[in-house]
């Protein structure tokens, strides 16, 4: 899912002529990036942790709920 806003983003800054949006649409990138950044790092902290993968951390949190 972020990954797909990410390159529609990039496309976006791209195509845009407008220099207003394109450094919009440019800060928009940075902070997807940082946020995808902050999520694998959890995802390969919490692998470390438990010795599992994603996939079982991920069934193992919704079958709990």
């Amino acid at each position: 899912k972020y990954l797909k806003y990410r390159e529609e983003l990039s496309a976006l800054i791209n195509a845009s002529q407008d220099i207003e949006e394109k450094v919009r649409l440019e800060v928009k990138l940075h902070d997807l990036n940082s946020e995808i950044k902050l999520l694998e790092e959890r995802i390969l902290y919490y692998e470390e942790m438990s010795g599992s993968t994603l996939v079982e951390v991920t069934l193992r949190t919704v079958t709990s709920e």
